[in-house]
């Protein structure tokens, strides 16, 4: 029965999930197709620095009665290393928003030229249109990058692809443009939003919680299939100690190796406060604003 019990106290919710706005192999509407068909209570798509595919994405869902919460997974960096936030949204529409995601993408842009132009100085022949061409994508990156290298028999998997020519070290790589966590943290706060540490490296969430914390970050994605038991204690311990919020998400991005949607729960009772000042929040921006 304490069994019994303790199973009626989960939730199948997933707030990490990737579209071909991105990375990801799916548009949003099939996304959320899947989902609703994997049977989840709620879901947030979270591409990286892209909120294209919100608009379909909240059709769709509310078409078929499932909860979608908008999201973006920004791309930040801390001391060389990667620190991803994701801000979940009551205003995807924000002008201060739109205009961050734009100036990003331009950047991204002129990263994937620098990319590109390497590339053919090493002899393969790849180009910017054909890059962009293939994918609906907003955010194009390494990624799209890799599979193009894939297509034409230049590798034979992407991880070849990152190994010879894209990562950090390798003859093609280009630094990203570099975002700190809290500038994004600011930003998410001006949505009316929440931040959230993403995927969080053992060694880097210890460097700098303290950090984040004191620019005000939300919560921890403390949940995550990929993740050991004792890592997802570890992360439940952090968040009572800094009174941060939890949540959870698979990082499904729709590929064979990815475990498929509503594969895991969650204990209700951890993720409940996320919800609770998410829904305040909403009621705040919806409510009318004084003259």
């Amino acid at each position: 029965m304490a069994t019994a019990a303790k199973e009626e106290q989960k939730i199948k919710v997933d707030l990490h999930i990737h579209s071909n706005i991105s990375d990801g192999l799916y548009p949003p509407k099939e996304v959320v197709a899947r989902a609703s068909a994997d049977e989840l209570d709620i879901i947030a798509i979270a591409d990286h620095d892209a909120i294209g595919g919100i608009d379909d994405a909240s059709k769709e869902a509310r078409a078929r009665g499932l909860t979608l919460i908008p999201a973006i997974e920004f791309s930040c960096t801390l001391e060389g290393r990667d620190v991803h936030i994701i801000g979940y949204l009551t205003d995807c529409h924000n002008h201060a928003l739109l205009k961050w995601v734009s100036d990003f993408q331009q950047a991204r842009r002129q990263r994937l030229k620098e990319m590109v132009a390497i590339l053919q100085s090493l002899g393969i022949s790849i180009d910017l249109q054909e890059i962009e061409g293939d994918h609906q994508a907003e955010s194009i990156g390494r990624p799209h990058v890799a599979q193009a290298m894939v297509r034409k028999g230049y590798v034979h998997t992407a991880n070849e692809a990152y190994d010879r020519y894209l990562r950090k070290g390798a003859p093609a790589f280009v630094p990203k443009k570099m975002v700190l966590p809290w500038e994004v943290i600011d930003l998410i706060n001006t949505c009316g939003g929440i931040s959230v540490w993403t995927h969080p490296e053992r060694k880097t969430f210890s460097s700098y919680i303290d950090l984040l914390c004191s620019h005000g970050l939300h919560g921890v994605e403390a949940f995550n299939p990929k993740l050991k038991l004792v890592d997802t204690d570890r992360l439940l311990q952090a968040t009572r100690k800094y009174n941060l919020l939890v949540t959870g998400g698979s990082d499904w991005h729709g590929l064979e190796s990815d475990k498929p949607l509503g594969n895991f729960s969650i204990d209700s009772e951890e993720i409940k406060p996320f919800f609770d000042l998410y829904e305040s929040l909403q009621e705040e921006q919806n409510s009318p604003q004084p003259r």
